[in-house]
């Protein structure tokens, strides 16, 4: 039996005990200042009948309470057409009455115990909802009660319908990337052999190209990373924070190092020049930018779980980004001028065709973003996860054929192609 046979049955037999657990910790001086309620977590569910239970307990003993009485909260459910007004709301009374459901929440005052489970039966008829789950102190319960530092721990159990404990956004994608990152690395493994035959042949390394496969190396391992996040999720609820970080950072990596390589060849790179000037000063620079870059993905793991966030570039991170993305774009496009003062008739005719793959690259991600905010939150994750693996897919398979094929515009205009050219970059 082969690794892929082996694969496959690991996949049939963990999808079949998909499980979701949560854990969060509301400090009660927040929440207090807050209209007396906190946000807690939230969770799309499909056509159909879904759950959710939740559990309790203090961090630690209340003060002047008998410690084996229980403290009375109350949990609401919102609806996400309703989110919006309920935070708005000014009091505390007047938010549950926006709330689609609320009940008693029931948490023990010694500091140890977890409360009873409370339990939800959301139906879905119409359309998938997202919910909002909230906890409110509306008479003030543990008023003149709470030590200093005190905070609520709840777990949280979300089943959707069928059984899974996958949020709507979520599903669908454990297969996918499964036979996605079967054909990548098929399509690597191909890349590399060509570019050792490349090698062998010119006993020179083609950079360009192995730039291109350090890109699909990178492409490979975020969705590697995220489907072994997906694969651990669907069997113990949790997923693993750490492989899921790693693919992000793996993924924005992929799309930065896709950028400087083309932005390296509108400036002429291995087309008018094959010598980087000033290489020590652009490596660097390089290198920080990039940082930099996962830095901001890396930061915004922090806030994963917030009522406004419904995919991993939510937020300010999605929109420093494209700030970052659109700088490199202006950057790419002065290169493309640079880059046409000097060119041949060959040369222009392959660059309007590249600049115009490159526009398209740079503004994809600005475009994806911007049209996910006026799109359902449910559906938001999805489109921005798919969006950007075509992106990237078609970025690598574009650059793969115009360095390897022989009839591409690349291979007619490069130095490769035409070794009388100039090593150093022209003036």
């Amino acid at each position: 039996m082969n690794l892929v046979s082996l694969s496959i049955i690991l996949l049939a037999t963990i999808s079949l005990c998909y499980c979701k657990i949560t854990s969060v910790s509301i400090h009660y001086q927040k929440m207090k200042k807050a209209q007396n309620y906190s946000y807690i977590i939230k969770f799309s569910y499909d056509i159909g009948q879904g759950s959710f239970v939740a559990r309790a307990k203090f961090s630690k003993p209340l003060i002047q309470s008998n410690r084996e009485d229980n403290s009375t909260l109350t949990l609401a459910v919102v609806i996400d057409d309703k989110w919006e007004e309920f935070q708005s709301a000014e009091t505390c009374k007047q938010k549950l009455e926006v709330a689609r459901l609320n009940d008693k929440f029931v948490i023990p005052n010694d500091g140890r115990t977890w409360g009873p489970d409370l339990t939800f039966t959301l139906a879905q008829v119409v359309r998938r909802r997202t919910y909002f789950f909230t906890i409110l102190d509306c008479e003030g319960v543990l008023n003149g009660k709470n030590p200093s530092g005190l905070k609520i721990d709840i777990q949280t159990e979300m089943l959707n319908i069928d059984n899974s404990h996958f949020s709507s956004e979520e599903e669908g994608f454990l297969y996918p990337f499964f036979f996605l990152l079967i054909i990548c690395s098929v399509f690597l493994s191909k890349n590399m052999q060509r570019l050792i035959k490349l090698y062998n042949k010119e006993e020179e390394l083609d950079w360009a190209f192995l730039l291109a496969n350090v890109t699909l190396i990178m492409q490979i391992l975020n969705i590697f990373f995220e489907w072994i996040h997906m694969l651990i999720y669907s069997s113990n609820g949790k997923g693993s924070f750490v492989l899921q970080l790693f693919g992000q950072l793996f993924g924005i990596a992929a799309q930065f190092t896709m950028a400087i390589l083309f932005i390296l060849i509108s400036w002429g790179w291995t087309i008018n020049y094959s010598e980087l000037e000033n290489f020590d000063i652009y490596i660097p620079l390089a290198v920080l930018l990039g940082i930099v870059h996962m830095m901001i993905v890396g930061l915004s793991k922090l806030t994963d779980d917030e009522s406004h966030k419904f995919h991993q570039y939510g937020g300010f991170v999605g929109w420093i980004i494209v700030f970052l993305r659109l700088g490199m774009f202006i950057y790419f496009l002065f290169g493309i001028k640079d880059t046409l003062k000097t060119a041949r008739e060959k040369v222009k005719v392959f660059i309007y065709k590249f600049v115009i793959v490159g526009s398209l690259y740079f503004l994809a991600f600005p475009v994806i973003l911007f049209i996910t905010s006026f799109i359902a939150d449910y559906v938001q994750h999805r489109v921005i996860t798919i969006g950007t693996l075509v992106m990237q897919s078609i970025a690598i398979i574009f650059m793969s054929f115009q360095f390897t094929s022989k009839s591409s515009g690349y291979n007619e205009v490069s130095i490769k192609a035409n070794p009388l050219l100039p090593y150093g970059k022209l003036d």
